[in-house]
């Protein structure tokens, strides 16, 4: 039965985008059973929220295990989705970056060659193959992914195509975020203001519904978490159609961004957002919280003295 009860809990946070609590609920447990729960989690209940917990986890500590449990929970749990394999080789790279001596982390890139998409091409996959037979030379996988790939070039066979969005817009940037290059994609906007490059991911957002800007977004904030950064992610989510648990992962965002920036109207009218929702995803009392926090700043706010004035007594 507290099996069953501490399940609830976990689900209950992940429902409402409380990462924080869910991470001291799983404080008894290994670091590395930390990450495995989380996909457990995945698994039973389905939800993109669950990814942007496993993305908090990262940001709260950027590791192999970390980047693994983000990696697994989008490309093998959540593959139903648009873009969850390039989200989740954006992950398989940034692991091999992380730990290039760990053979491992090769052989979760192979799984990336081994996909319909064809992410990954022969060659960057038989590199793959041949740094963990450097390290293993009877490594079954590596071996056979080896021999296949020299075959096909023996053969001529022709590349697979890759499947990615085409767009006659931004052709290169979605080509480099959908094959897992962000490094690269970074680089190709690197003249963009953060407004121009807010307003790209948004467009793309709307055009692909592709989990895998979302995953850029995160990127970003692995390079310097501002509330900006936490606004453009939540944003993203909520632009997801259909997709179970993008509102809690949005949530989450919101909350964080007030973290970073209590006295931030932007930051309070986006999580004040989220008491409008169908459900709704806040508490009475914290919609409450943020509602006079918003007056402080701004008197005359109509959502605010809307949401404040629906709590006579409390005012």
């Amino acid at each position: 039965m507290r099996g069953l009860k501490m399940d609830s809990t976990y689900n209950n946070y992940i429902a409402y985008g409380e990462f924080t609590k869910l991470k001291e609920a799983l404080q008894p447990f290994s670091f590395q059973d930390r990450q495995l729960k989380l996909v457990t989690i995945a698994c039973r209940i389905d939800s993109i929220a669950t990814y942007t917990a496993a993305c908090f986890f990262i940001l709260d500590q950027e590791n192999v295990e970390t980047h693994h449990a983000a990696s697994m929970i989008v490309a093998s749990v959540l593959v139903h989705y648009k873009g969850a394999y390039s989200s989740g080789l954006f992950h398989a790279r940034r692991m091999i970056q992380l730990d290039p001596n760990d053979y491992t982390n090769f052989e979760w890139g192979i799984f990336f060659y081994r996909i319909p998409e064809n992410l990954v091409t022969r060659r960057e996959a038989y590199f793959y193959a041949q740094q963990i037979l450097t390290i293993d030379p009877k490594h079954t996988l590596a071996l056979k992914t080896k021999s296949e790939i020299e075959n096909k070039w023996l053969l001529n066979v022709p590349e697979p195509k890759q499947y990615i969005p085409e767009d006659s817009e931004y052709p290169e940037f979605i080509k480099l975020v959908h094959t897992g290059f962000y490094e690269k994609a970074k680089t190709l906007v690197r003249n963009y203001s953060f407004s121009e490059l807010e307003k790209l991911l948004c467009i793309l957002m709307e055009r692909y519904q592709s989990v895998t800007f979302y995953t850029y977004a995160f990127f970003m904030l692995l390079d310097q978490e501002t509330i900006q950064g936490h606004l453009l992610a939540g944003k993203l989510l909520l632009k997801l159609k259909g997709v179970f648990g993008a509102q809690s992962g949005a949530l989450f965002h919101a909350r964080r961004a007030v973290e970073l920036e209590p006295h931030s109207l932007i930051c309070l009218e986006f999580v004040l957002l989220f008491y409008n929702l169908p459900g709704p995803m806040l508490a009475d009392v914290e919609a409450f919280s943020y509602a006079k926090q918003i007056l402080a700043i701004n008197p005359r706010h109509e959502d605010a003295n809307r949401v404040v004035g629906m709590f006579p007594k409390q005012k």
